[in-house]
């Protein structure tokens, strides 16, 4: 009965309405048309793009796959220009994360998931409420399980930031997971207290850029370990001192360097639940050479299961930490690492540029675990 009255009511309620409208100033009149078509014209006019995207495919294989992206709330239109590629998109995202016996689980697990965590790229639609205009530069990162390799993607606002002016679409890239690794393992430790570091596999991804960065948090002796060719090139990067590990001598020249203080922290960019990397052996090596932390990268299964628990507030490890990376709400370190970047004190090096193609992927993949590449390997998906 209520809705039937109001029914009966709703005729003479309209009449009401357009008769108080007809009475309302023109300017006002014009004014309220004005928004309500503008508000049509741009929900109509929202970009629809189709993305091609990677995935993970059966055994260790990749996909290409397409999908429909339009903008939503809270996240940025992003056409890609290039991707970082990094271990952990090499390894499957969770391949040493798990034990070996466990492999044809970890591949089932990923299985058509989206690959890729760092990109570059330019704004294709107009978004007011995140500050962004078409055509902007930008650089960031996806959270897990990732997706940045993709030809269009759909980024968390706060994953995202102004590309560095000083560097070019492949060299940003390539930051944002190895700069927010550096910058968020290491800054809690630049209040004075550490003085000295220690980068262990310091010319591959991470470690060449958390040289750069340990200097511009000033630490003023850093020591980069890396194999003979690599010496010089660190060096140029801001070591103050280098260790050979070829010469096997690597524990008794880190103690020649900084003597009974030992080092304040180490940063092991090589350790991880790989046998080839658990045989250098370096946390056995190097833990009691130091003072406040040793910071691994990798370990194997039950590490990362102590880890997800500190995630918690609980101190498990002691003085060695597994450090995880922490994507969300990064838009501020990414402003950070902007900022190094054009002043002079930040760059990326790129070690090799692949296609995006299949082949392409396979090919830094490859490289990634040859664990012989100097620097980052860039997939570019669109020519500048």
């Amino acid at each position: 009965m209520k809705i039937l009255t109001r029914l009966l009511y709703l005729p003479s309620s309209l009449a009401f309405l357009s008769s108080r409208a007809n009475a309302l100033p023109t300017s006002l009149k014009r004014s309220i048309y004005h928004t309500i078509t503008t508000t049509k014209m741009s929900a109509s006019a929202a970009s629809v793009v189709e993305s091609k995207y990677v995935v993970y495919g059966p055994g260790d294989t990749v996909e290409f796959r397409t999908k429909t992206l339009k903008p939503k709330a809270g996240h940025v239109l992003v056409q890609v220009y290039a991707n970082g590629v990094n271990p952990v998109e090499a390894k499957r995202s969770i391949g040493d994360k798990l034990p070996k016996s466990m492999e044809r689980l970890s591949f089932w697990l990923v299985k058509g998931t989206p690959v890729g965590f760092e990109f570059s790229g330019v704004v294709a639609e107009d978004n007011n409420d995140c500050g962004y205009k078409k055509g902007d530069q930008v650089f960031g990162s996806m959270p897990p399980p990732g997706g940045s390799m993709g030809t269009y993607i759909s980024v968390p606002e706060h994953q995202l930031a102004p590309k560095p002016t000083s560097l070019s679409f492949e060299e940003a890239s390539c930051l944002p997971l190895v700069g927010l690794t550096a910058l968020q393992a290491l800054k809690e430790y630049s209040d004075g207290k550490a003085k000295s570091i220690c980068i262990v596999g310091a010319s591959g991804g991470t470690g060449h850029v958390a040289i750069q960065v340990a200097k511009q948090l000033g630490f003023t002796t850093i020591v980069a370990v890396c194999s003979t060719r690599n010496l010089e090139f660190c060096k140029v990067l801001g070591a103050t001192r280098t260790i050979d590990y070829t010469k096997e001598t690597v524990a008794q020249d880190l103690k020649n360097i900084v003597g009974d203080d030992n080092v304040d922290i180490t940063m092991d960019c090589v350790t991880s639940g790989d046998p080839a990397d658990q045989a250098m052996g370096y946390p056995q090596m190097l833990l009691p050479l130091t003072n406040i932390r040793y910071l691994r990268l990798g370990g194997v299964f039950s590490d990362w299961c102590v880890a997800l628990v500190e995630r918690w507030g609980w101190n498990l490890f002691g003085k060695e930490k597994l450090f995880w990376i922490r994507f969300p709400h990064s838009k501020e370190e990414l402003l950070q690492l902007k900022g190094y970047c054009d002043a002079g004190h930040l760059k990326p090096k790129i070690e090799k540029t692949v296609p995006f193609t299949i082949d392409g992927i396979q090919e830094a993949f490859a490289d990634i675990m040859s664990r012989r590449a100097k620097g980052k390997i860039v997939i570019q998906v669109k020519e500048e």
